[in-house]
């Protein structure tokens, strides 16, 4: 057995750490974003056309000092849930990718409170994803509306002759269900 080459070995990982880029969901306290990521988030603020839930509205990101504020108004005046008194919050977390030292901001929850709709929306975060797409910048908002809990059953036949009596199988699944806007 010959001894392992660590040099090479933390060459290799060197290298692999320079060449895949990383991306880093951060924790943000009180809404604030970090200050190495300022400089990230910058191109991101302004206003967004689009639709809610298939209502058209504008999608604001605003930059105060640190603190990011979300909101969202539709072609009538009204937020994201119409007549449910729903609540933005604090940024909660960012996911950023890093590439050559520069950040990308990939994703951002937010605190939600659906107001007087909580009884038939689940979701308490709010997350924006950022994309682009024939060479424009989008995002994609979801709340979480309700988790459905399926089943499905399969029955075996057994077999009779060697006096295996049939059998049900079933399983459970979560499926998640979003409201969407883009």
């Amino acid at each position: 057995m010959r001894p392992r080459n660590s040099f090479l070995l933390m060459m290799v990982l060197a290298i692999c750490a320079l060449v895949l880029p990383a991306c880093n969901e951060i924790d943000v306290i009180k809404g604030e974003i970090p200050a190495e990521h300022i400089e990230a988030a910058e191109p991101y603020m302004g206003e967004y056309q689009g639709r809610f839930d298939d209502r058209l509205g504008v999608l604001k990101l605003e930059l105060r000092d640190r603190y990011v504020v979300l909101s969202f108004v539709d072609a009538q005046g009204g937020d994201l849930l119409p007549g449910c008194g729903a609540r933005i919050g604090d940024l909660k977390t960012v996911g950023v990718k890093e590439k050559s030292k520069k950040y990308s901001l990939r994703r951002a929850k937010f605190d939600f409170d659906p107001g007087s709709c909580a009884n038939r929306i689940e979701g308490r975060i709010l997350q924006l994803e950022f994309f682009s797409r024939y060479g424009r910048d989008m995002i994609d908002i979801s709340i979480l509306q309700e988790t459905r809990e399926e089943t499905s059953c399969t029955i075996e036949p057994g077999d009779p002759n060697r006096g295996i009596p049939p059998r049900e199988t079933c399983r459970s699944d979560s499926r998640p269900i979003y409201i969407n806007g883009l």
